[in-house]
């Protein structure tokens, strides 16, 4: 498989990464953030991520696997302080796909800019055969809110694992992999 960049396994960072600086209230009622600056997508796939306070949230497990098998991942952050649990809506636009809802991938603590974070990554759902937003499209506007009043320190567009393996050229992106806009 020919490389898009050479120094592709070097880097720990996708040159798509950006930043949504916080803080930023949200609550149940949609919060919409049009971005200024889009996010360019490249052949990776994506998260948004919510970055929290390290120090005021622990993540716990509220689900059971076998009363929930399609709940792939059940860690949910909870305020040390009032003891309740975030649950997130997210979804964002797409210039070529419209609105794409994301679904809850994982939790992380991720270090931006020297700082790490307790995050919440949200992404396409595993389960759909299409992962890849396609070529030239960018995401302009981001909608998010939250069953409790939060504080998010940060959004964060990201590809981890961009130096693993899709970091490749846009003809090395399968077809049947690429989404395609809903009719």
């Amino acid at each position: 498989m020919a490389m898009a960049d050479p120094l592709c396994w070097l880097r720990t960072q996708s040159p798509q990464d950006a930043e949504i600086a916080g803080p930023i209230q949200v609550g149940p009622e949609w919060k919409q953030l049009k971005l200024t600056r889009p996010f360019n997508v490249s052949p990776s796939i994506y998260y948004v991520h919510m970055l929290l306070k390290r120090a005021d949230f622990d993540f716990v497990d509220l689900t059971n696997k076998d009363e929930h098998p399609e709940s792939w991942n059940r860690w949910l952050p909870r305020n040390k302080q009032t003891g309740k649990v975030l649950l997130f809506d997210v979804r964002v636009h797409n210039n070529k796909l419209g609105w794409i809802d994301l679904v809850y991938s994982f939790t992380g603590s991720p270090t931006v800019k020297g700082e790490t974070f307790a995050s919440l990554g949200f992404a396409n759902h595993p389960d759909k055969k299409r992962y890849f937003y396609p070529e030239g499209s960018v995401i302009d506007e981001v909608h998010i809110r939250s069953n409790n009043p939060v504080t998010i320190e940060a959004i964060w567009w990201g590809a981890p694992g961009y130096w693993k393996w899709p970091c490749r050229k846009w003809s090395e992106v399968p077809a049947a992999e690429t989404m395609l806009p809903q009719n």
